[in-house]
Formats: structure tokens, sequence, C-alpha cells
């Protein structure tokens, strides 16, 4: 069981944990678990920008790259080649295996040709090692050099070759280990298991492992994995000392029929230029801001796709975030043409724009900055097809809080669009337990197949349960291979995903059971805010109610408001 201890509350008046000066990681226990509550409440700055040597892991290389464009003097981003992909969390894993097939062996071919002028395969890795050991050396003397904190960012894929580096360089426990999105270990857990087992495998021989979220897993998830038993669980406390500067976003929950119907009405209706507008004050005037772009939040690279097809969308018009592997870069070229390419967050510091519409699948629902000034915020969820079901308590949530420019009027706000479950894919608990069992014993009969294998058969053995669960996405068993240790291939009973298979099912059969099971999920769990004061949102909602200029001016100048709020 988790061991959840007393709340930190926030002093009153500060916005950012970044601004909090009291907060040290040396007052934390050395492994927790710490609910921030809030996404985008400043915690990653204070990493970053605190006086501790961290090591920031992250389950995305695109967030990882979007600190690191903000502030890539001062950090070291690792750069593996051969590790550092992005997992295929949006494949529709739903479809036949072929297709799966193909991918695996054009994910295969990619791998080859990294590796084609290596004469030792091994040889490739060595060389990736070694320009790390460089690199990181010389980032700690540069360091040094001006009296600066380390601080070391890399994927959860990546984290042993870091950790491996800094203990040969003696520098290892002189850092703080810090897991960003620490869910996503779950829920990635049946695209890349391995990774996830293999991390929480090398966090056990770290001294430091501090797991950070808004969104963490749900208690009794977190109580069904032995990787955090007993942790310190500390929740951050925004409300208690300054309860005006949280509110909960605004959120229109409505029905649609499908996807690319409601996906549709919303892109025409920009084409056709009907821009919703609000109010913003800006260097002391009220300025009317007309939203021209769109971001729209689907987990389907193929309705993706389909969509831009359909309106005839140009590159210029849409910007895609998705997976990067192989199998997606492939079909966007030949479905969209060659103009077409997986995107990045645009950094407007640097002069970056966003297009009108830009696509996102769950690789940048976690952590990505998104710093439009006039973007409105869609999101899509189909309870009939496992990739478009939006997780109402993990998914929705970080959703919400990917636009971070306060100057924008729907920073606060989304539509979110959903189908309940159908008849079809309903599932009894008593169903849905049989079939966990009927997992669970072919589980243990693989297990023990290996281990009465000869020894000269376990090889094989491995490498075949190994491809089995890369084919099927463990739809029949819950058996993983892992190489954690570096002692070859060994198969072990994946707990993670049998988890994630329970959490699946109570989102498909509870949570989108029907309408009114939907508002009262939201309704209780959506239980987050944000930094912002409510007495501006009060304001700005009387604002835009009149009609007239004179009477606008007249509400400005006689609004009682704060001296903090103006």
């Amino acid at each position: 069981m988790i061991n959840k201890l007393k709340s930190w509350i926030v002093p009153g008046g500060i916005r950012f944990l970044s601004d909090w000066k009291d907060f040290f990681f040396y007052k934390l226990p050395p492994k927790c678990i710490i609910n921030k509550q809030i996404p985008g409440c400043g915690f990653t700055e204070r990493v970053i920008n605190g006086i501790e040597n961290t090591i920031l892991c992250s389950p995305r290389i695109v967030l990882l790259e979007s600190k690191y464009s903000k502030h890539d003097r001062d950090v070291y981003l690792v750069k593996n080649e051969l590790q550092d992909n992005d997992p295929d969390i949006d494949k529709d894993i739903s479809k036949d295996d072929s297709s799966y097939l193909n991918s695996k062996k054009s994910s295969s071919n990619m791998f080859e040709e990294k590796l084609k002028d290596c004469i030792d395969p091994n040889q490739r890795k060595r060389d990736i090692y070694n320009r790390l050991m460089r690199e990181i050396k010389d980032y700690i003397n540069m360091r040094d050099f001006y009296g600066k904190p380390y601080k070391i960012l890399v994927t959860y894929d990546s984290y042993r070759i870091v950790q491996d580096i800094l203990i040969a360089l003696g520098k290892f426990n002189t850092f703080y280990t810090i897991i960003d999105e620490f869910q996503s270990i779950l829920h990635d857990s049946r695209f890349k298991s391995n990774t996830e087992n293999e991390f929480l495998g090398y966090l056990k021989k770290s001294h430091s492992a501090i797991f950070v979220s808004a969104t963490p897993m749900v208690d009794k998830y977190l109580n069904m994995l032995d990787e955090f038993d007993g942790l310190p669980y500390i929740e951050i406390d925004w409300l208690t000392e300054d309860p005006i500067r949280v509110v909960k976003p605004s959120l229109k929950v409505r029905t649609m029929k499908s996807v690319g119907t409601k996906a549709g009405e919303i892109i025409q209706s920009y084409l056709n230029g009907n821009f919703e507008r609000a109010t913003r004050i800006i260097n002391g005037f009220p300025v009317e801001i007309e939203s021209r772009e769109a971001v729209l939040f689907m987990n389907s690279v193929n309705h993706i796709i389909s969509i831009i097809k359909k309106y005839n969308l140009s590159s210029d018009q849409v910007l895609i975030l998705c997976a990067k592997t192989e199998d997606n870069k492939k079909k966007i070229r030949k479905k969209l043409g060659k103009l077409f390419s997986i995107g990045h967050v645009p950094n407007v510091e640097k002069g970056e724009i966003f297009p009108m519409f830009t696509f996102c699948t769950s690789t940048v629902y976690l952590g990505a900055d998104f710093d439009s000034y006039c973007a409105r915020t869609f999101i899509f969820s189909d309870a009939n097809l496992d990739t478009l079901a939006v997780d109402i308590s993990d998914d929705l949530p970080q959703i919400l809080g990917r636009q971070r420019k306060s100057e924008n009027p729907w920073k606060n706000s989304a539509e979110f669009y959903y189908r309940v479950t159908a008849d079809y894919k309903k599932m009894s608990q008593e169903e849905f337990m049989r079939e966990i069992e009927r997992k669970v014993d072919v589980t243990n009969s693989l297990l023990r197949t290996y281990d009465n294998a000869l020894d000269k058969d376990k090889l094989a053995v491995a490498s075949t349960y190994k491809d089995v669960a890369e084919l099927k996405h463990y739809k029949d068993n819950y058996i993983s291979v892992n190489t954690h240790g570096g002692t070859g291939l060994f198969p072990i009973f994946n707990n993670l995903v049998k988890i994630n298979d329970l959490r699946v099912f109570e989102i498909q059969q509870y949570d989108y059971a029907d309408r009114f099971t939907v508002f009262s999920t939201i309704n209780e769990r959506l239980d987050i805010g944000y930094l912002v004061n409510r007495e501006v949102e009060a304001f700005f909602y009387k604002y835009d109610q009149l009609g007239t200029f004179k009477e606008r001016l007249r509400l400005l100048c006689e609004y009682d408001m704060s001296d903090e709020a103006r």
C-alpha cells in the first residue's frame, strides 16, 4: 500500500512551484510520489532552474526536446538514436496482426540500416555509450566551471545508460532522479512493457526516485504494483492558503455520431471564417481576439489522415503531432504526399507559429507546452475504439493543461465530444474476470514450459515469447520478455499489463457506459484547477455579455477587483 503523508500546502500568492523559494527536494523522502494536482504548475521549471543536480526522466522524447529548446545551454539532452523511439501508442491494435508484422518489419529494417556500417552489431551501441560518456563529462565540467548545478534530460528508455555513466564518473549519488508523468509507466505497458519494467528495475538501484504527475495512477492501481508498495505519497495543496488562484476549466461535454463527422464540422467552420471571439485586456485596453487556430486531440493517425484528405487541407494549414514511428511516417507520406510530415510543437519564443489546425495523438497528451495566443481545444473520444477512448481520470486533465499562454482567452476551456460504449462492446464484470483468469492460467503455463525447457532451448523459447508479445500486444497472455541485468532474454509475468487491462475495462464499461456515467465521472474525477484568478474570469464573463462599447467601458472603470487581479 502507498503511504499517504500530510499534504504540502503552497503559500498564498504563489502561482507556480518555480516561485516557491522554500520548495527543496532534500525535504522530500528520497523515494516518493508527488501528486502536483495541477498541470502546468511549473514543477518542471523548478527541476530545471533549481539548485539541485537532477535527472529529469520523461516517457516522450518530444517533451524533452520542447524543454531543451527553451533551456539548451543549461541542460544536457541525452540523444540515443537506437533507443529513444516514440512508442507506437497511437496504433490501432484492434486491427488484424498482419499490419503489425509490416510495421515490425519496417522497424527492423530501420534498425538494420542504422547498424549496416558496423562489422560488430554491438559496436554501434558501444559508440553511442562512449559518445554520451564524453558529452556528459564535458557538460559536467562546463557546469562546474560556472558553478552551476547539473541538469540531465533523458527518456525512460535511456535512463540505464545515464545511471551507468554517472556511477562511473562518481557523480550519481549527487543527483535527484525525477520521473515525470509516471502514470505512463502503466498506460504504455501494452506497447513497450519491457522498457517500463526494466526502467523500474534500474530505479530500484537508485538512491533517489521521485515520481511526479498531476494525474497519477488511481490509488487502487498503485496499490496493485509492488514497485510502489510503501512509497510515501504527497499531494500539493493549492487551495488552503489561496483558493482564489485555483479555478476549474470550462469544459463543454457533448455526444457525437463519429469522430470524422464532428471534427469535419469544426474544420469546415474554421475554413468558412466562423471564428469564435473573446475579449482580453492588453496594455490596459480591451482587445477582441479571434480564434483562428484549432487543436484537435484524437488518438488515431488514420482518422487524422482521412480528415486532412476529405477537406483537402494543405501542408501549410496543418501540423501533425504523433508518434515518430517509421510506420506513421510512411503512412503519412504515402496517403498525403511528400509535403506532409510529422512535426514538432512550435517554439513561439523563437518565431515559430501554429497553423490553423493542429492534430494531436496521445504522444503529446503529456507535458507538451502549447503557447498559442488564440487556439481552441477540441477533444474526441470513442469508447468503442481502444485508441480513441480518452481516459477521463488521466488523459482529459492532461489535455486540458496543454494551452499555456495566459493571454489566450480559451486557455482554460475545451469542447469534449464522446461516444458511449455500444451494446456490442458491453461485457459484464464476471465475463471480464473469467478472461483475466484465462490469460493468467495461460501465462503460468508458458512460464512453466520455459522453466522446464533444456538450457540450450531456453533462448529460443524466450525469443518466441518476445515475438508473440510484440505481435499480439498481450491479447492472449501476460508474458513479457526482459533483458534486465544483461543476462540475456528471460520471460516474466507482466503485472503492469494485467493492471492496465483492468483500467481499460473500467474506462470502457463504467466511465462510458451511458451519458449519465460520463457526466458523473467528469464531475467526480475532474477535480483539477489552474493557476488563474477567478476574479479575472468573472470579469470577462460579464464583459462579454455586454453589447455596447459604452457599457463595456463603464464596467472596465467601475468593476471592483483586487490589486493582484488588476
